[in-house]
């Protein structure tokens, strides 16, 4: 438990069927502080110790039922039964604790906002649908943000990348090679986006360096210009990032591609800047054709897919792909893919595979293999890219 909450004691607990104002108030008064500070520092009723709880990454509630899934990728039900009231309850609280009056509930309501602590490190990110969009009743999922960036260190120890694959990541980032990152739902997209941030800061700070978001979720090591959506959504990542292309960036880094904002990343890196992006796809190659086609959103003429596909080429865009992984202790996101866009061949991008994902011959796991003929294939926009850092494109020893 958080500083901030320690004097409610080590066995804090609220029980479901207990009244959400009711507990809140004990809490207030057993704090001293009024019950809109409790909201803002992630004050979580009958869920609070697990809000709280450092292994936990995830966490669900659907149809009464809590379930969460740890920093390993393990899920388990829980025994903790929210009704509709507790769900919108903590939903409105975190969302409207800075108001002076909080809107009532919507069963319409559909929102994602996030809550940073100001009493503690880290955060959350939720989605919240109100009781409207199931018969079953309001939803939530919550993500509890790292306290710190993770660093290609740490994402080495963990197993989502092998150090070799780090050194290629940290040389990409000296070189400023625009990176898109791709995987599935929980595979780690976010977090090894914040490595890739740490790592900029790390190699040159402080730098004009852009962060877009939906709401606040990459924790930095030094101050960042930060734009986010605002709730209201009168400003939209597509028109955030259309602002962006005009401030002659060193660093432009959006936080999700999932539409039209697309248009504006791809023409950022075609007016020379590095740009960091995370989006859906199951490859490297599928991650690039998944940019193009949100591109298509904005750019509205499906004829422009060749163009757009170019200017990626012409750009040598790197793309980089996680995959959920199943071991012992559960799923892991895995960086199983990295191809540098090279060409285009009709409407599909021609990669030069940098590492790849070589499954073994008896079945049953694999490993990820560099390809040592990809030197050979390197692009004139990342050969001079690597010339102007003055560090060599890694090569990993042929034993490795």
């Amino acid at each position: 438990m958080s500083d901030y909450f320690r004097p409610l004691g080590p066995d804090y607990h609220v029980r479901p069927d207990q009244s959400p104002m009711q507990a809140l108030r004990q809490a207030a008064q057993t704090l001293g502080a009024p019950p809109s500070r409790l909201a803002a520092n992630g004050w979580g009723g009958p869920i609070h110790s697990l809000i709280h709880n450092p292994e936990v990454r995830d966490i669900w509630i659907m149809h009464d039922q809590v379930i969460v899934r740890d920093n390993r990728g393990h899920e388990t039900q829980t025994r903790i039964h929210l009704s509709e009231q507790w769900v919108e309850t903590l939903a409105h609280l975190w969302r409207y604790h800075d108001r002076p009056k909080m809107p009532t509930f919507d069963e319409y309501g559909d929102f994602r906002s996030t809550l940073r602590f100001p009493d503690m490190i880290g955060g959350l990110r939720f989605q919240y649908a109100g009781r409207a969009f199931s018969a079953w009743g309001p939803s939530m999922y919550i993500r509890r943000l790292p306290d710190y960036p993770f660093t290609f260190d740490r994402l080495v120890q963990n197993g989502t990348m092998t150090r070799d694959i780090a050194n290629t990541l940290t040389a990409l980032v000296q070189a400023r090679c625009p990176i898109v990152v791709s995987g599935q739902t929980g595979a780690g997209k976010t977090t090894l986006l914040g490595a890739l941030v740490h790592a900029i800061q790390s190699h040159k700070s402080p730098l004009n360096l852009l962060i877009i978001e939906k709401s606040h979720e990459l924790p930095t090591i030094h101050p960042a210009f930060r734009w986010e959506e605002d709730s209201d959504h009168r400003r939209q990542l597509a028109d955030l990032a259309a602002h962006a292309t005009q401030m002659g960036l060193e660093w432009l880094v959006l936080g999700e591609s999932t539409g039209p904002e697309a248009y504006f990343v791809i023409k950022a890196i075609a007016q020379g800047v590095p740009v960091l992006t995370t989006l859906h796809a199951t490859s490297a190659k599928d991650g690039v054709m998944a940019m193009a086609r949100l591109a298509l959103e904005k750019a509205g003429n499906g004829s422009l897919m060749p163009s757009l596909l170019t200017t990626l080429a012409q750009e040598a865009v790197f793309s980089v792909n996680l995959t959920l992984q199943k071991d012992e202790h559960g799923y892991l996101g895995r960086v199983t893919d990295i191809g540098e866009v090279i060409s285009v061949n009709r409407d599909a991008p021609v990669m030069n595979s940098i590492w790849s994902w070589k499954p073994n011959q008896r079945g049953g796991g694999g490993r990820v293999q560099f390809n040592y003929g990809c030197r050979t294939e390197l692009s004139n926009a990342t050969r001079i890219r690597f010339e102007k850092a003055g560090i060599p494109f890694p090569i990993p020893e042929e034993t490795s």
